[in-house]
């Protein structure tokens, strides 16, 4: 129920997006879900918000590490730099393999 008003905003976003006349509305509604969920995000990694599951002490700052660390990642691999498609593929190789792990059992 909680997540509820972010799946409107989403699909908002894709109806907006359907037509140009409505893109720069689908755009905004998209924009304000992510923002929203990101906040929602951050607040539950570092302890502000309850996120539904078995919690201990100090799991707060290290989800916070995390999300620091994948942005970093995340603004280090969108540059341009050399062989940059073999880091990314190096990065992305975990989320593939387990994807078609699960595919294949």
């Amino acid at each position: 129920m909680k997540r509820l008003p972010l799946a409107f905003l989403f699909i908002l976003a894709l109806a907006g997006l359907s037509k140009h006349e409505s893109a720069r509305m689908g755009n905004r509604y998209g924009v304000i879900g992510m923002a929203i969920a990101l906040v929602i995000t951050i607040l539950a990694a570092t302890g502000g918000v309850s996120s539904g599951g078995v919690e201990s002490e100090g799991t707060g700052l290290l989800g916070l590490g995390m999300i620091v660390v994948a942005l970093m990642t995340a603004l280090v691999l969108n540059r341009d730099i050399r062989a940059r498609g073999f880091w990314r593929a190096i990065f992305f190789y975990p989320v593939m393999l387990s994807t078609v792990v699960v595919a294949v059992i």
